[in-house]
Order: C-alpha cells, then sequence, then structure tokens
C-alpha cells in the first residue's frame, strides 16, 4: 500500500515507520525510555532532526538502545493492536 494511503488510526497522520518510532501521539509514555537511552548513547541526539534521530535509532549498537528498542516496539504492537480490535 502506498505510504499516502497509509493513516494511523489513532493521529490522523500518514502512517510509516518514523511515525511509529517518534511521532505517534498514543506512544509517547511507551518510547520515553527509548529516547532517554538513546540521547545517552548518540552524540547530539536531542539536536538531531526526527529523520536523523529515526536514523541513528536504528543503526545505534549500544545495547540499552538496542534493548529499549526491541521493549518498544514489542509494548507499542500490544498497544496499537488492543486498540485496533476495539475501533469499530
Amino acid at each position: 500500500m502506498p505510504e499516502e494511503k497509509r493513516i494511523c488510526a489513532q493521529c490522523k497522520e500518514i502512517q510509516n515507520e518514523l511515525h511509529h518510532l517518534l511521532v505517534c501521539s498514543p506512544l509517547a509514555d511507551l518510547r520515553k525510555s527509548l529516547l532517554r537511552s538513546a540521547a545517552l548513547a548518540i552524540p547530539n541526539f536531542d539536536s538531531l532532526s526526527l529523520e536523523h534521530k529515526f536514523s541513528e535509532i536504528l543503526v545505534c549498537t549500544n545495547v540499552n538502545v538496542m534493548t529499549e528498542l526491541a521493549i518498544f516496539l514489542r509494548k507499542a504492537d500490544d498497544l496499537l493492536r488492543g486498540s485496533l480490535r476495539r475501533t469499530p
């Protein structure tokens, strides 16, 4: 499906990988720990653009960042799948 047709059921914005990882507002609390780990491991992380943050998180070899990323993805998937089941 073309990206412009993938609309986030929660935010009503285009849903792509960057949106899911860094933007989707229902996932804000879940991503806090990931962003803290990334800020500690990736130089100047807080000053990077969203696109660069996304790239840096995905290529980061820091064990804490990789662990937090895995936890975030699992919990986000569980949360979004649960809310999709409740959506009429």
